[in-house]
Protein backbone atom coordinates (compact mmCIF):
# COMPACT_ATOMS: atom_id res chain seq x y z
CA UNK A 1 0.00 0.00 0.00
CA UNK A 2 3.01 2.30 0.59
CA UNK A 3 3.63 2.39 -3.24
CA UNK A 4 0.40 4.14 -3.63
CA UNK A 5 -0.18 8.13 -3.18
CA UNK A 6 -0.46 8.57 0.41
CA UNK A 7 -1.07 5.46 1.38
CA UNK A 8 -4.46 5.00 0.38
CA UNK A 9 -6.39 3.45 -3.02
CA UNK A 10 -10.09 1.44 -3.91
CA UNK A 11 -10.06 -1.65 -5.71
CA UNK A 12 -12.66 -3.35 -7.38
CA UNK A 13 -13.25 -6.89 -9.25
CA UNK A 14 -16.51 -6.84 -10.20
CA UNK A 15 -17.87 -6.27 -13.76
CA UNK A 16 -20.76 -3.06 -13.32
CA UNK A 17 -18.43 -1.52 -10.17
CA UNK A 18 -18.32 2.53 -10.97
CA UNK A 19 -16.42 5.11 -9.16
CA UNK A 20 -17.80 8.88 -10.08
CA UNK A 21 -16.62 12.18 -9.58
CA UNK A 22 -17.07 16.18 -10.30
CA UNK A 23 -14.56 18.81 -11.58
CA UNK A 24 -14.66 22.32 -13.28
CA UNK A 25 -11.46 22.48 -15.48
CA UNK A 26 -10.34 21.57 -18.80
CA UNK A 27 -8.53 18.32 -17.87
CA UNK A 28 -7.86 15.11 -15.85
CA UNK A 29 -5.89 12.08 -15.26
CA UNK A 30 -6.58 8.94 -13.49
CA UNK A 31 -4.01 6.74 -11.79
CA UNK A 32 -3.87 3.49 -10.20
CA UNK A 33 -1.96 0.23 -11.21
CA UNK A 34 -1.56 -1.36 -14.41
CA UNK A 35 -0.37 -5.08 -13.80
CA UNK A 36 -1.55 -8.48 -15.64
CA UNK A 37 -4.34 -9.50 -13.41
CA UNK A 38 -5.97 -5.84 -14.10
CA UNK A 39 -8.90 -5.20 -16.10
CA UNK A 40 -10.81 -3.30 -19.08
CA UNK A 41 -12.53 0.25 -18.00
CA UNK A 42 -14.69 2.64 -19.27
CA UNK A 43 -14.68 6.09 -18.51
CA UNK A 44 -17.76 8.28 -19.47
CA UNK A 45 -16.78 11.91 -19.57
CA UNK A 46 -20.36 13.86 -19.60
CA UNK A 47 -22.36 11.22 -21.03
CA UNK A 48 -19.31 10.15 -23.85
CA UNK A 49 -17.87 6.64 -23.36
CA UNK A 50 -14.15 5.95 -23.77
CA UNK A 51 -12.67 2.46 -23.14
CA UNK A 52 -9.07 1.68 -21.31
CA UNK A 53 -6.97 -1.08 -19.78
CA UNK A 54 -5.15 -1.57 -16.99
CA UNK A 55 -3.98 -4.81 -18.30
CA UNK A 56 -0.24 -5.20 -19.30
CA UNK A 57 2.77 -7.69 -18.65
CA UNK A 58 4.68 -5.62 -16.29
CA UNK A 59 3.37 -4.17 -13.08
CA UNK A 60 3.27 -0.68 -12.85
CA UNK A 61 2.33 1.84 -9.40
CA UNK A 62 0.67 5.68 -10.38
CA UNK A 63 0.33 4.59 -13.93
CA UNK A 64 -1.64 7.04 -15.63
CA UNK A 65 -4.57 4.73 -16.97
CA UNK A 66 -7.05 7.57 -18.50
CA UNK A 67 -6.39 11.08 -19.29
CA UNK A 68 -8.12 13.66 -21.69
CA UNK A 69 -6.74 17.51 -21.61
CA UNK A 70 -8.89 19.05 -24.35
CA UNK A 71 -12.19 19.90 -22.45
CA UNK A 72 -13.88 22.96 -21.89
CA UNK A 73 -13.37 25.26 -19.23
CA UNK A 74 -16.68 24.17 -17.60
CA UNK A 75 -17.48 21.47 -15.15
CA UNK A 76 -17.89 17.91 -16.28
CA UNK A 77 -18.98 14.43 -14.56
CA UNK A 78 -16.66 11.63 -14.79
CA UNK A 79 -17.43 7.83 -14.19
CA UNK A 80 -15.20 5.17 -14.70
CA UNK A 81 -16.82 1.41 -14.75
CA UNK A 82 -14.96 -1.84 -14.65
CA UNK A 83 -16.44 -3.77 -17.73
CA UNK A 84 -14.81 -7.32 -16.93
CA UNK A 85 -13.60 -9.39 -13.95
CA UNK A 86 -10.00 -7.42 -13.83
CA UNK A 87 -9.17 -5.26 -11.10
CA UNK A 88 -9.57 -1.39 -11.98
CA UNK A 89 -7.11 0.16 -9.09
CA UNK A 90 -7.73 3.49 -9.07
CA UNK A 91 -5.34 5.65 -6.75
CA UNK A 92 -5.40 9.65 -7.46
CA UNK A 93 -7.62 11.76 -9.67
CA UNK A 94 -6.01 14.68 -10.40
CA UNK A 95 -8.23 18.00 -11.81
CA UNK A 96 -6.52 20.53 -13.97
CA UNK A 97 -8.40 23.65 -13.17
CA UNK A 98 -6.83 25.99 -15.59
CA UNK A 99 -5.32 25.64 -18.95
CA UNK A 100 -1.81 23.89 -18.11
CA UNK A 101 -1.19 20.82 -19.12
CA UNK A 102 0.14 17.83 -16.41
CA UNK A 103 3.88 17.04 -17.38
CA UNK A 104 4.82 15.86 -13.92
CA UNK A 105 7.52 15.83 -11.82
CA UNK A 106 10.33 13.67 -11.13
CA UNK A 107 8.66 11.33 -9.13
CA UNK A 108 5.98 10.86 -11.88
CA UNK A 109 3.19 12.36 -10.48
CA UNK A 110 1.43 15.84 -12.06
CA UNK A 111 2.86 18.96 -10.98
CA UNK A 112 -0.46 20.75 -9.65
CA UNK A 113 -2.03 23.67 -11.45
CA UNK A 114 -0.41 27.09 -10.44
CA UNK A 115 -2.32 29.98 -10.33
CA UNK A 116 -2.83 33.33 -8.58
CA UNK A 117 -3.93 32.98 -4.73
CA UNK A 118 -3.87 34.82 -1.72
CA UNK A 119 -3.20 33.01 1.55
CA UNK A 120 -5.26 34.12 4.58
CA UNK A 121 -3.31 32.32 7.79
CA UNK A 122 -5.58 31.16 10.70
CA UNK A 123 -4.53 34.33 12.81
CA UNK A 124 -6.08 36.46 10.30
CA UNK A 125 -9.09 39.10 11.15
CA UNK A 126 -10.79 37.27 8.36
CA UNK A 127 -12.16 34.59 10.36
CA UNK A 128 -13.82 34.72 13.89
CA UNK A 129 -13.76 31.65 16.22
CA UNK A 130 -17.06 30.64 18.21
CA UNK A 131 -17.27 30.42 21.07
CA UNK A 132 -13.93 31.42 21.57
CA UNK A 133 -13.46 29.35 24.82
CA UNK A 134 -13.76 26.42 22.14
CA UNK A 135 -10.56 27.19 20.61
CA UNK A 136 -7.47 27.16 20.91
CA UNK A 137 -4.00 28.01 19.16
CA UNK A 138 -2.21 24.72 19.97
CA UNK A 139 -3.03 21.93 17.13
CA UNK A 140 -1.18 18.29 17.27
CA UNK A 141 1.89 18.97 15.18
CA UNK A 142 1.22 22.57 14.90
CA UNK A 143 5.24 23.11 14.05
CA UNK A 144 4.48 21.66 11.19
CA UNK A 145 1.68 23.77 9.84
CA UNK A 146 2.29 27.02 7.78
CA UNK A 147 4.37 29.37 10.11
CA UNK A 148 4.01 27.01 12.88
CA UNK A 149 0.35 28.70 13.59
CA UNK A 150 -3.58 27.14 13.58
CA UNK A 151 -6.39 26.61 15.60
CA UNK A 152 -8.05 23.53 17.02
CA UNK A 153 -11.13 22.80 18.44
CA UNK A 154 -12.92 19.29 19.95
CA UNK A 155 -16.43 21.06 20.91
CA UNK A 156 -19.35 20.15 19.06
CA UNK A 157 -21.08 23.21 17.33
CA UNK A 158 -17.94 24.99 17.28
CA UNK A 159 -17.79 27.05 14.66
CA UNK A 160 -15.01 29.23 11.99
CA UNK A 161 -16.87 31.38 9.66
CA UNK A 162 -14.32 33.11 7.20
CA UNK A 163 -15.31 36.45 5.00
CA UNK A 164 -13.72 36.72 1.87
CA UNK A 165 -13.76 38.33 -1.69
CA UNK A 166 -13.04 36.42 -4.44
CA UNK A 167 -14.14 33.50 -6.74
CA UNK A 168 -13.11 30.92 -5.20
CA UNK A 169 -12.02 29.10 -1.48
CA UNK A 170 -9.89 26.08 -0.41
CA UNK A 171 -9.17 25.59 3.66
CA UNK A 172 -6.26 23.39 4.79
CA UNK A 173 -5.66 21.83 8.04
CA UNK A 174 -4.83 18.15 9.34
CA UNK A 175 -6.28 14.91 8.62
CA UNK A 176 -5.75 11.84 11.25
CA UNK A 177 -6.90 9.07 13.71
CA UNK A 178 -8.12 11.80 16.28
CA UNK A 179 -9.74 13.94 13.43
CA UNK A 180 -13.61 14.77 13.68
CA UNK A 181 -15.44 12.78 11.07
CA UNK A 182 -18.31 14.85 10.88
CA UNK A 183 -17.80 18.52 10.02
CA UNK A 184 -19.96 20.80 7.94
CA UNK A 185 -19.45 23.88 5.49
CA UNK A 186 -21.94 26.34 4.53
CA UNK A 187 -21.06 29.11 2.00
CA UNK A 188 -22.98 31.74 1.54
CA UNK A 189 -25.93 30.79 3.85
CA UNK A 190 -26.62 27.48 1.42
CA UNK A 191 -27.46 24.45 3.14
CA UNK A 192 -24.46 22.28 5.11
CA UNK A 193 -22.20 19.78 2.95
CA UNK A 194 -20.96 17.05 5.91
CA UNK A 195 -17.12 16.08 5.61
CA UNK A 196 -14.90 13.87 6.96
CA UNK A 197 -11.09 14.59 8.25
CA UNK A 198 -11.31 11.16 10.29
CA UNK A 199 -8.06 8.68 8.68
CA UNK A 200 -5.79 5.94 9.88
CA UNK A 201 -2.75 8.13 9.47
CA UNK A 202 -2.13 11.81 9.98
CA UNK A 203 -0.86 14.68 7.92
CA UNK A 204 -1.32 18.06 7.74
CA UNK A 205 -1.64 20.93 4.77
CA UNK A 206 -4.78 18.51 3.73
CA UNK A 207 -7.26 20.00 1.82
CA UNK A 208 -10.58 20.53 4.21
CA UNK A 209 -12.78 22.34 1.80
CA UNK A 210 -12.81 23.49 -1.90
CA UNK A 211 -15.43 25.00 -4.11
CA UNK A 212 -14.30 26.82 -7.33
CA UNK A 213 -16.57 29.19 -9.43
CA UNK A 214 -18.13 31.23 -6.94
CA UNK A 215 -18.49 34.63 -8.79
CA UNK A 216 -16.66 37.42 -8.06
CA UNK A 217 -17.71 39.32 -5.12
CA UNK A 218 -17.77 38.65 -0.93
CA UNK A 219 -18.70 35.05 0.59
CA UNK A 220 -19.00 33.99 3.50
CA UNK A 221 -18.31 30.23 4.39
CA UNK A 222 -18.76 28.65 7.95
CA UNK A 223 -17.79 25.67 9.25
CA UNK A 224 -19.23 23.80 12.05
CA UNK A 225 -17.68 20.62 13.96
CA UNK A 226 -20.10 17.51 14.81
CA UNK A 227 -23.53 17.93 14.88
CA UNK A 228 -25.48 21.14 14.80
CA UNK A 229 -27.47 22.09 17.59
CA UNK A 230 -31.12 20.73 17.76
CA UNK A 231 -30.23 18.10 14.53
CA UNK A 232 -32.24 17.92 11.65
CA UNK A 233 -32.25 19.75 8.41
CA UNK A 234 -29.66 20.77 6.09
CA UNK A 235 -28.14 17.69 4.65
CA UNK A 236 -26.16 18.28 1.25
CA UNK A 237 -27.10 21.13 -0.94
CA UNK A 238 -26.02 20.72 -4.60
CA UNK A 239 -23.71 23.38 -5.74
CA UNK A 240 -24.90 26.05 -7.59
CA UNK A 241 -24.63 26.15 -11.53
CA UNK A 242 -20.96 26.10 -12.76
CA UNK A 243 -19.37 25.28 -9.39
CA UNK A 244 -17.45 22.38 -8.16
CA UNK A 245 -17.48 21.56 -4.23
CA UNK A 246 -14.60 18.97 -3.27
CA UNK A 247 -13.25 17.33 0.43
CA UNK A 248 -13.37 14.04 1.83
CA UNK A 249 -17.05 14.23 1.81
CA UNK A 250 -19.20 11.89 4.57
CA UNK A 251 -19.93 8.23 3.32
CA UNK A 252 -24.13 8.09 2.13
CA UNK A 253 -23.36 11.54 0.09
CA UNK A 254 -22.55 13.87 2.38
CA UNK A 255 -26.45 13.44 4.77
CA UNK A 256 -26.30 15.48 7.72
CA UNK A 257 -24.66 12.81 10.64
CA UNK A 258 -27.26 13.97 13.12
CA UNK A 259 -30.11 12.41 11.02
CA UNK A 260 -28.20 9.16 9.72
CA UNK A 261 -26.30 8.77 13.17
CA UNK A 262 -23.12 8.73 11.40
CA UNK A 263 -19.70 10.12 12.74
CA UNK A 264 -18.26 11.06 15.60
CA UNK A 265 -17.01 14.36 16.72
CA UNK A 266 -13.45 14.83 17.06
CA UNK A 267 -10.77 17.77 16.44
CA UNK A 268 -11.07 19.99 13.98
CA UNK A 269 -7.36 21.31 13.43
CA UNK A 270 -7.02 24.53 11.19
CA UNK A 271 -3.89 25.64 9.39
CA UNK A 272 -4.98 28.28 6.43
CA UNK A 273 -7.06 29.71 3.33
CA UNK A 274 -6.27 29.94 -0.19
CA UNK A 275 -8.61 32.78 -1.95
CA UNK A 276 -8.68 32.34 -5.72
CA UNK A 277 -9.45 35.62 -7.68
CA UNK A 278 -8.63 37.57 -4.25
CA UNK A 279 -8.40 41.06 -3.96
CA UNK A 280 -4.94 41.44 -3.14
CA UNK A 281 -4.56 45.02 -2.15
CA UNK A 282 -6.53 43.83 1.00
CA UNK A 283 -4.21 42.24 3.63
CA UNK A 284 -4.71 42.14 7.05
CA UNK A 285 -1.80 41.88 9.59
CA UNK A 286 -3.59 41.46 13.23
CA UNK A 287 -4.05 38.39 14.58
CA UNK A 288 -7.68 37.24 16.15
CA UNK A 289 -7.23 35.81 19.83
CA UNK A 290 -9.55 32.92 20.75
CA UNK A 291 -8.13 31.94 24.53
CA UNK A 292 -7.19 34.98 26.86
CA UNK A 293 -4.36 32.37 28.18
CA UNK A 294 -3.17 31.44 24.13
CA UNK A 295 -1.61 33.73 21.49
CA UNK A 296 -0.85 33.39 18.00
CA UNK A 297 1.79 34.83 15.80
CA UNK A 298 0.46 37.55 13.06
CA UNK A 299 0.95 36.66 9.61
CA UNK A 300 -0.06 38.98 6.84
CA UNK A 301 -2.29 37.57 4.08
CA UNK A 302 0.46 37.06 1.08
CA UNK A 303 -0.04 36.48 -2.43
CA UNK A 304 1.36 32.79 -3.67
CA UNK A 305 0.37 29.47 -5.33
CA UNK A 306 -1.87 26.73 -4.68
CA UNK A 307 0.15 24.68 -2.65
CA UNK A 308 0.20 20.68 -3.27
CA UNK A 309 -0.65 18.47 -0.57
CA UNK A 310 1.78 15.41 -1.71
CA UNK A 311 3.55 14.53 1.45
Amino acid sequence: ISRYSQGTYISSWHPGSTASFSFNGTGFTIFGLQSNTSGDFIVSIDGQNHTGTANTTETTYLAPLFNSSILSNSMHDVNSLISNGGGDDGDRKNNDDGDDSDAGDDDGEPNPPTMEHKMYQDSDLHFEYLPQEAWNTDPAHVNEFKNQSGHSTSMANASLTFTFTGDGITLFGSIGPTQSSSYSVSLDGGPAIWFNASMSWWSCDEVLYHASNLGQGQHRLVVTNGFPGGGGGGGRGPPGPGQSIQGRQQVGGGDDPSQTGTGTVGSFDFDYAMVQGANLAVTSTQSSSTSPTSTSPSDPSTSTSLPSTRK
